[in-house]
């Protein structure tokens, strides 16, 4: 996820901790972008067909369509080229300062998508990043099938995307710390008894392109960082 995961376990047999990562790390191989044998690398090397998935990854992409119609379009999962030109080209423990952006000629087109059969075609000349859904499905997933398998709660925070579900580690409810990267001290402190909640910075994965700071979270109206 090319974050930090951190996994609490309340109850249930020890192995659950084990499984839950596991599961995190199976997700990982068939989403990162990073990763040439991920099943999102398979799709946009083959933009222009169908491409069988796994249901994991068919639900990545109907839930990602799901979150581009009812924001307007202001989540959109084809921003790809927009973020690679961008220089998020490779992951960010790998950034640095650059002179120049790479080149990308990648549209957006998530109105084509394809979902059907097992199989996602993205439209050509398309690219799929889930990085602005794909972590907190991620939690989701895994926090559900770790309560169906007996646990008494569960937290799955994965870089931000955070779910809990069931008994927090007293008893009583789930306590999360709002962190500022530049604050030693949390902003605030959310107390959860079920549900989720999801944080975002500019202020972590930055990196320069011709001496201009750049960050990850990009505006799908003007394709650069918002």
């Amino acid at each position: 996820m090319g974050s930090d995961a951190h996994l609490v376990v309340v109850g249930g047999a020890p192995q659950l901790v084990d499984v839950a990562q596991e599961r995190i790390e199976q997700l990982e191989d068939r989403w990162s972008r990073f990763r040439t044998d991920s099943e999102i690398s398979d799709l946009n090397r083959g933009a222009g067909h169908p491409v069988v998935v796994s249901a994991d990854t068919a639900l990545l992409v109907v839930r990602s369509i799901e979150a581009w119609r009812l924001t307007g379009g202001s989540f959109d999962p084809t921003v790809l080229g927009a973020v690679l030109r961008a220089g998020y080209d490779r992951s960010f423990a790998q950034l640095g300062a650059r002179g120049h952006a790479p080149v990308s000629d990648l549209l957006l087109g998530c109105t084509d998508i394809i979902v059907e059969a097992g199989a996602v075609q993205l439209p050509a000349g398309t690219g799929f990043d889930p990085g602005g859904i794909g972590k907190g499905l991620a939690a989701d997933l895994v926090a559900v099938e770790t309560m169906d398998a007996g646990a008494d709660g569960v937290c799955v925070n994965l870089g931000g995307d955070l779910r809990v579900l069931g008994s927090g580690p007293g008893d009583d409810a789930w306590t999360i710390a709002i962190e500022q990267p530049r604050l030693a001290r949390p902003l605030a402190l959310l107390g959860l008894s079920g549900g989720a909640v999801a944080t975002s910075t500019t202020l972590r994965r930055r990196w320069t392109i011709g001496g201009t700071t750049r960050h990850h979270l990009i505006d799908p109206t003007t394709g650069e960082p918002s």
